[in-house]
């Protein structure tokens, strides 16, 4: 009988128990694909403003990959825009991101053998986990019809756009790793995220407060040239829960955001600099 070395040996048994290291998953998606579309905030129909001027201000903090084990924050600044056009409303700004990404060590371990051979590691791949910076700038629009409520409050169906543009060290790591198409199941090497989605969002309006509750679902436009790996025909989607309230010029927001093999969660406040009064007939 042959020989066997003892790292053979001990994967041997190791296979037989169950416990021979599996291939770890890997999913480098950009830091923008479910984090492009914070919250807008828009006066309310009874509130008689026909546009408005906001500055915003956000945090995010998250995690991607397998089992979430990258971590992302960032913060998150923008002016906007809004409109009220009888049954229609609108908005549009601009705004930038900046963030540190970290990355988790990873390991690809394939292996060959079984009952009757030994087992082989054939392929090693090893990726250096760190801190990178990221950073994106952007603008986004939205467009909604509206249900006037008796007390006030509103029913905004609408659609949401984004169109961003990433820097960074993250980007630029994600476009030096090499490797064959099998190695990862998802790698991102894009520089441009561009989204669409849907909503909906139910206000109340208070005496003093407007509260509402905003539910968004879209996806971003992938080119196969950016978007690597096993799984690359998987496009990234979003789907996100806004909880709002809103206290004269002030509106704070929190927002959990989910996609594929990440999920973020998202706090800050809508500040309303100026605004025109619609003209009254």
């Amino acid at each position: 009988m042959k020989k066997l070395t003892a790292i053979n040996l001990i994967l041997i048994l190791c296979f037989l128990a169950g416990c021979v290291p599996q291939t770890q998953p890997a999913y480098y998606v950009s830091p923008l694909d479910v984090n492009s579309n914070y919250y807008r905030a828009i006066p309310l129909r009874s509130d008689s403003v026909r546009t408005a001027l906001y500055a915003s201000a956000a945090l995010t903090a998250g995690g991607s990959n397998d089992r979430w084990r990258d971590n992302l924050h960032s913060f998150h600044g923008s002016f906007h825009v809004s409109h009220n056009l009888g049954w229609l409303q609108a908005f549009y700004g601009a705004d930038l991101s900046l963030g540190s990404y970290h990355v988790d060590d990873y390991y690809r371990l394939d292996y060959t053998g079984g009952f009757n051979t030994p087992l082989h590691t054939d392929t090693i791949y090893h990726l250096q986990g760190g801190n990178y910076s990221f950073g994106a700038y952007g603008f986004n629009l939205g467009l909604n019809t509206l249900i006037s409520m008796p007390s006030g409050g509103e029913i905004r169906l609408g659609v949401e756009g984004s169109l961003h543009r990433e820097f960074g060290q993250y980007l630029k790591l994600r476009n030096s790793i090499t490797g064959s198409d099998s190695t990862f199941e998802v790698l991102a090497t894009g520089r441009w995220t561009e989204t669409l989605g849907g909503y909906l969002d139910f206000i109340h309006k208070g005496r003093r407060t407007a509260f509402g509750y905003k539910i968004s679902s879209g996806g971003s436009f992938v080119s196969p040239d950016n978007y690597k790996g096993y799984h690359r025909l998987n496009a990234p989607f979003y789907f996100s829960n806004t909880l709002h309230l809103t206290k004269r010029r002030v509106t704070g927001f929190a927002t959990l955001n989910f996609g594929p093999y990440t999920a973020t969660f998202q706090t800050g406040v809508n500040y309303q600099l100026s605004a025109a009064a619609r003209k009254r007939h």
